[in-house]
């Protein structure tokens, strides 16, 4: 993958689970993709998780303080937001299908009339070997085109660093939440001891 995500202190690669010692060059590019798009979901889960706890700014009835496991959950089932809810499912739905263009198409049934062979899987789910990894939407000034190949590698590894360090992040945040009966913000300052 171009050495991007060989960033200290995991001097061999980020690899807890040992998946890359198993995976070919098409399945290291699908796993990089996962890991992209996982890390930004998670980047923009971290602060929404926290502020729906109590920042309802469209939404005065709603409950505030509530865990922000809930609050989301509160906001959907509003009559009124039903069709904004599908909106945005739609929304999310069309620019992911822009992604499709670096998988390979599936050829185990190449003919619908013609089943393969005994014993032929074909090739299903694996990423064209030139595709780049979270090039989607290559818009605006962080693209490769428009940064040194020193500085575009720099900003790839730091997005993977901050999705990895917001997956773990939302995970214990919900953990946390969960274990403690306490929404996150409540526990930080009040158990914490850092409110007077």
């Amino acid at each position: 993958l171009g050495g991007v995500g060989l960033t200290e202190p995991f001097a061999a690669g980020f690899d807890p689970l040992g998946l890359a010692g198993r995976a070919d060059a098409a399945e290291m590019i699908k796993y990089r993709e996962a890991e992209l798009k996982h890390g930004r979901v998670a980047m923009l889960a971290v602060p929404g998780f926290l502020l729906s706890e109590d920042f309802h700014p469209f939404f005065p009835g709603l409950p505030k303080g509530e865990f922000g496991i809930f609050a989301s959950q509160d906001t959907w089932e509003q009559s009124t937001e039903r069709p904004l809810l599908l909106l945005a499912l739609l929304a999310v739905g069309l620019f992911e299908a822009q992604s499709f263009a670096g998988w390979e198409s599936p050829t185990a049934f190449a003919s619908p009339a013609k089943a393969p062979s005994p014993g032929d899987v074909g090739v299903s789910g694996r990423m064209r070997a030139d595709y780049v990894p979270g090039a989607t939407f290559p818009k605006g000034p962080w693209t490769s085109e428009k940064l040194s190949p020193e500085k575009f590698l720099a900003k790839q590894n730091t997005e993977l660093n901050n999705g990895r360090l917001a997956m773990v992040s939302i995970a214990l945040i919900v953990l946390q939440e969960l274990a403690t009966g306490l929404p996150a913000e409540v526990l930080d300052l009040d158990v914490l001891g850092l409110v007077a």
